[in-house]
């Protein structure tokens, strides 16, 4: 799971700014992880932390999450887009509006501006969807 966002900052693809990067399979929350400013890893991204975590393609051996300091200064966010990597391809995503939200708020039905299930915004049986889950 790759979040981006854009304002140009740290570590950038094109017009994007990687602001979360989630691993599977390492034992580590990754909403704990989003959620804990003392998780940070940039600012500066240290020589020991691996390159294959910080990509946005090529993921390489990677056995952590990345979390950038743009998630606790969540300015200037016009756009945020949530993308689901399998085997270096993205197999899915979500853009939602992020102009005027804060690190939590920017992920709600509500602000969804496209993604690849074509239904998702207008889905009106979905029971719960934010960030908490």
């Amino acid at each position: 799971m790759t979040f981006l966002a854009s304002p140009s900052a740290t570590i950038t693809h094109g017009d994007w700014t990687l602001v979360f990067r989630a691993q599977r399979r390492i034992g580590v929350s990754a909403y704990n992880t989003w959620t804990n400013s003392q998780a940070t890893t940039d600012s500066p991204v240290l020589d020991t932390f691996p390159h294959a975590c910080l990509r946005l393609n090529y993921y390489g051996s990677c056995n952590r999450h990345f979390r950038s300091h743009i998630i606790d200064r969540w300015e200037n966010i016009d756009k945020v887009k949530l993308s689901l990597i399998s085997r270096d391809v993205q197999v899915a995503y979500i853009l939602f509006n992020g102009t005027g939200s804060n690190n939590k708020s920017w992920f709600s039905q509500e602000r969804i501006l496209s993604s690849t299930w074509p239904n998702l915004a207008s889905d009106n049986g979905l029971a719960i969807f934010n960030l908490f889950g």
